[in-house]
């Protein structure tokens, strides 16, 4: 079960949950103290990540079929990647919106991709094994990262948590 490419991919999907819930914690701080928003727009930027994670999956799935779930994977996480680079750019709220936009369709393109993924790496036997592990990788972020992304911001501020 624990070959490179299956180690890799857990290592990578914890990394790219990590980045994403490090932002948790302090995002809606962000918004409110930095860009002024209200308790309900908060909640939209927040929300709005869901959504657009949320409705590309069916189609990117049909891809994963047809052609593989490497090239998603190195979508998802160059995606990724981009949009955890524009939060330094996302000075006001729309800026914001948009770059969570991106953010949940990097999140759709990697994470509908890595569950493929691990799961044909996985010998048959093994498979729900390998699920079982995979799916530590975010449950392991989710317990960590939120604290993590408070202290980097009350230690060295914002940016450095979006860098």
């Amino acid at each position: 079960l624990l070959t490179r490419d299956f180690v890799l991919t857990c290592l990578g999907g914890f990394l790219l949950f990590s980045s994403f819930q490090i932002l948790l914690g302090m995002l809606p701080l962000y918004l409110k103290e930095d860009l002024g928003g209200s308790d309900s727009t908060v909640g939209l930027i927040i929300g709005v990540f869901a959504f657009a994670a949320l409705f590309p999956r069916p189609f990117i799935g049909r891809e994963i079929d047809r052609s593989g779930s490497k090239r998603f994977l190195i979508a998802g996480s160059i995606i990724f990647i981009a949009a955890s680079t524009l939060y330094l750019l996302a000075d006001s709220i729309p800026i914001l919106l948009s770059v969570r936009v991106l953010h949940g369709i990097g999140m759709a393109c990697f994470h509908t991709a890595a569950f493929t993924f691990i799961a044909a790496l996985a010998p048959d036997d093994r498979r729900g094994e390998a699920m079982g592990v995979w799916g530590l990788m975010s449950t392991f972020s989710t317990a960590i990262a939120p604290y993590l992304g408070l202290q980097i911001r009350d230690g060295a501020g914002n940016n450095a948590v979006f860098l």
